[in-house]
């Protein structure tokens, strides 16, 4: 179930134009970020509704340092503070409680490809859209998890396969025993 390299290929010359268009868009404030590291597979594909605000100082500087980035090493800093965020270590916590290999057979995206100032309700775009409709027919994926109520209830009428939806992490403090029930409501599917 892992992706195909032709569909790797996709999703990155995807994410070049997601990227180069919200540079020249007046519709963005901030740059958009994608996690390559977390596509893998088409198995699951989960949904949260954006990219995580910086809140630390030290997460404050390394954003600001990454706007002057190109577009590779921009995406490679975010991947790597992606992963050791809260958020991320949520995800591959309820992947490794669905099976050993969930981490290598599903992908994770965000319905809003932005970090939004101050974690405020994001705003969606037609950017936006456009390219989670892409992404969903890149992944092809046999479930979708949705991490956010926002996310499901503003992705449209896109979704054509089995959903499951949640609350987003945060709001249950990434609780362990909320990861495990996640995981067991995947595992009936």
């Amino acid at each position: 179930m892992s992706l195909s390299n032709d569909a790797k290929k996709s999703l990155v010359r995807l994410y070049r134009l997601c990227f180069k268009n919200s540079i020249s868009s007046n519709e963005y404030s901030a740059l958009p970020c994608f996690n390559f590291n977390f596509i893998r597979g088409s198995r699951i594909l989960f949904v949260s509704q954006n990219p995580g605000n910086p809140f630390t100082l030290q997460e404050i500087n390394r954003f600001e340092k990454m706007s002057m980035l190109n577009f590779r090493d921009y995406q490679k800093e975010f991947n790597e503070s992606w992963s050791n965020s809260l958020f991320g270590k949520f995800y591959q916590k309820v992947c490794s409680y669905v099976s050993k290999d969930c981490l290598e057979e599903s992908s994770f995206t965000n319905l809003i490809k932005r970090p939004t100032i101050k974690n405020k309700t994001p705003i969606l775009s037609n950017l936006d859209l456009d390219c989670f409709k892409k992404e969903l027919e890149i992944i092809s994926p046999k479930l979708i998890v949705f991490l956010s109520k926002f996310a499901h209830d503003n992705s449209g009428d896109l979704i054509n396969r089995p959903v499951l939806v949640f609350k987003h992490p945060a709001t249950m403090k990434y609780a362990d025993n909320y990861a495990k029930e996640i995981a067991n409501k995947i595992c009936l599917i």
